[in-house]
């Protein structure tokens, strides 16, 4: 009732939807809330990964792969297939379905039987018999494998199966065996593109669920497992993880439609909207929302929390508990600290309003199995008559409303089982009659993966893009084929450089950050990550792509502490002096840090996204300016990917940002480079004429990439490469002279 009366209310707020949001305690609450949104025609867009997953495409999506990846036979597998085979693609009835689990658990039986039988006769295998106590021996019958519905749907001869199932799985098989060809020959993110090709995914979404599986397709590129290449079971081993943990691992993403923004509490800090949802003020005793109550922060209970007396802050805790009388005061601060961090959030959620807050609780939640009562951050806010009005307060149920649903949908079912199926038109007529050329098909499941012409949609980081215009074949083995890369120190010291001007920029004290604080070390980048490229040094670090973000985010001291590769401080010093020198210096940026999300149409009417991340936005003389800073050296003549990395940014500026183009300028800030103690300022200013032919070029690339047209492209910059020893377009003999 919670989430239908929060969906109730946004719609007599009305739009713009984008100025709503809705901030959550637990993830947990994010699924019922979006699914009351949707079924009231509200957009919304949910922020994180963990709600991310919970979307029906995504669903979806996954499914596919669980059905493609998993063991036959598993419980993961079969609920997978059930949701495709019920969905709007196929259509398959419960009645139909159960025909197939009874064929098959025939067919099972009598495998079992016949292998009985013949391990009998034969009774050649010792692994399959076990002594009695009268030392004669028995067979022992093949284990079970439990009910497969991937082999059932196999299966040919089916007596009961309808006419129209036959059909529908016909066009089920074909797109399993596609998909099958594909992750066999292919890449994991390639399979996960055939799916959304294979399943119509794409097709049947508005543009919110454009950008859901455009997300998808971006977390699949940026995963990294920590060990093995990756895979669909790897893949679906980390999506695993993000659904059962409460907190959301970080996600940078900009709000690219008018949609209603649905999000953890930690996701909101930093932002603001007109109007504010907290839903989930209840909860009493130990069981509780918001505030959470869980233990999990006592390190002598908890294994996965740090031990107070091992930590620097260990509040005069230096040794374990050795008495009960401690254990009791370790526990009593534990507690305290726990509601600070908890009104802490409450002050976070609440501060995000600039207009209006509600803030509601329900009686019944799922989980619990007694009614939840307002909270004391509830009571809190009520104890300010002045500024907070309880709107209703409606008496708890004796039962769970979850419960009496789910008992009203199972009768519901069992009144439809038994009720007479009287159908108005033959089987086969209305089979023909969905099958007619004239009739437009949601999408086309007789057309293969491989036949298709129209590839997926990209998802890819401003470092790939970034990439391929310096060379097609560097962005193809670096982020296609994956090689393995040297380290790259300078990327890691720009890194530190940017996480000190940021500092500088927002005014925050960062613990072991000082103006006047030297690096002796900053941290070495992993050779087998895949961040070690040397564009860190030639064209700065873009901490808001592959490469930036595996550029350890960490201060000079906290590196230091790491005890990583050593270099120079006076470096260190030229950068500051630099900066600190610089008109930048004095102006409060009017953005720090600033994730995006780039939508780009091509001709072929596909869109793609782009993702990054801005180090800074200025206003200065009336003027919007862009800012990337840099501490490698310039680039070199002819090399396109400085001047692709500015159009992404004018782009962004433009198109999502609404800044006019003729007020726009983008720039290059060099920190002291090739050695000197200078500041050298490389800017672009921009008509609308301009940005329209940075569009077109980005979509260009955009086509070049899914096309796979990866030829070399040779310059000075090959000397940095480090595929330059085996790639048959290096440019040696230009490189050698640059650097010699």
């Amino acid at each position: 009732a919670e989430a239908q009366a929060i969906a109730s209310r946004i719609a007599k707020v009305g739009a713009p939807w984008s100025e709503i949001a809705i901030l959550c305690r637990k993830r947990r609450l994010i699924g019922p809330i979006a699914e009351a949104l949707d079924d009231a025609g509200i957009p919304v867009e949910i922020i994180g990964l963990g709600g991310l997953l919970l979307r029906p495409e995504i669903v979806d999506t996954v499914a596919w792969l669980r059905l493609l990846a998993l063991p036959e036979g598993s419980p993961e597998a079969n609920v997978a297939l059930l949701r495709i085979a019920q969905g709007p693609s196929y259509r398959i009835g419960l009645r139909d379905l159960a025909t197939l689990a009874r064929a098959d658990r025939a067919a099972r039986v009598e495998r079992a039987s016949s292998g009985s039988s013949a391990a009998s006769a034969a009774s050649e295998s010792p692994a399959d018999t076990i002594p009695s106590d009268d030392s004669s021996e028995r067979v022992v019958p093949p284990a079970d494998p439990g009910l497969d519905l991937r082999r059932a749907l196999d299966g040919r001869d089916v007596p009961g199966l309808s006419a129209q199932a036959w059909n529908r799985l016909a066009g089920f098989r074909s797109s399993l065996s596609s998909l099958r060809r594909v992750m066999d020959r292919r890449t994991m993110v390639d399979t996960i593109e055939a799916v959304i090709v294979e399943a119509g995914l794409w097709g049947v979404v508005d543009a919110v669920g454009h950008e859901n599986l455009l997300r998808f397709l971006h977390l699949a590129h940026s995963f990294e497992p920590l060990d093995g290449p990756r895979t669909v079971e790897s893949f679906l081993g980390y999506l695993g993880l993000v659904e059962l943990s409460e907190d959301d691992p970080a996600e940078s993403t900009a709000i690219a439609n008018d949609a209603v923004q649905l999000m953890t509490i930690h996701q909101a800090k930093g932002l603001e909207f007109d109007t504010v949802f907290v839903p989930g003020l209840a909860g009493s005793g130990s069981s509780r929302i918001f505030p959470d109550r869980r233990a999990t922060g006592n390190g002598a209970t908890v294994a996965a929390a740090l031990p107070h007396w091992l930590r620097l802050d260990n509040d005069g805790f230096t040794a374990p508990p050795n008495s009960r009388a401690e254990e009791a005061r370790l526990k009593a601060h534990v507690d305290q600290q726990q509601t600070y961090e908890e009104l802490r959030l409450l002050y976070v959620a609440v501060t995000r309003a600039r207009r209006r807050l509600i803030v509601s609780a329900a009686h019944w939640y799922s989980g619990p199995q007694k009614p939840q009562g307002i909270s004391e951050f509830y009571t809190l806010l009520l104890s300010r008559p002045d500024l907070v009005t309880e709107a209703e307060r409606a008496p708890a149920a004796t039962e769970n409303p979850e419960m009496q649903a789910k008992r009203r949908r199972q009768q519901a079912a069992l009144d439809a089982r038994l009720a007479p199926s009287i159908p108005t038109t033959p089987p086969s007529a209305r089979s023909k009659a969905r099958r007619t050329p004239e009739t437009p098909a949601l999408f086309d499941l007789r057309v293969s993966v491989e036949q298709r012409s129209e590839p997926a949609p990209l998802a890819l980081a401003t470092t790939s893009v970034v990439t391929f215009a310096q060379c097609p074949r560097r962005y193809e083995w670096s982020f296609v084929k994956r090689l393995p890369r040297r380290p790259n120190p300078a990327a890691a010291f720009g890194t530190a450089i940017h996480r000190w001007i940021e500092t500088k920029a927002s005014g925050q004290l960062i613990l072991g950050l000082d103006d006047d604080e030297r690096p002796e070390q900053v941290a070495q980048v992993d050779q087998e990550s895949e961040f070690g490229s040397d564009i860190g040094s030639d064209i700065g670090s873009n901490r808001g792509s592959d490469i930036g973000d595996a550029a350890i985010d960490r201060s000079p001291a906290e590196a230091n502490a790491l005890g990583f590769v050593a270099l120079e401080a006076t470096r260190w010093d030229r950068c500051q002096t630099a900066f600190l020198s610089s008109p930048y210096a004095a102006v409060m940026p009017q953005r720090v840090e600033a994730p995006f999300t780039l939508l780009v149409t091509g001709h072929s009417g596909r869109t793609d996204v782009v993702r990054g991340r801005i180090d800074a936005v200025y206003e200065r003389d009336s003027v919007i300016e862009v800012v990337d800073f840099k501490t490698g050296r310039f680039p070199h003549d002819g090399d396109a990917s400085a001047s692709v990395q500015l159009d992404i940014y004018a782009l962004v500026a433009v198109r999502q940002w609404g800044v006019i183009p003729e007020r726009l300028r983008t720039s290059f800030v060099y920190l002291a480079p090739n050695g000197s103690a200078d500041l050298v300022v490389v800017s672009t200013d921009w008509s609308a004429e301009a940005v329209e032919r940075a569009g077109d070029q980005l979509a260009d690339r955009l086509s070049r990439i899914s096309a796979g047209q990866f030829s070399p492209h040779g310059g000075p910059w090959c000397s940095g490469c480090d595929f330059a020893s085996f790639c048959s377009g290096a440019h040696g003999t230009s490189a050698s002279r640059h650097h010699g």
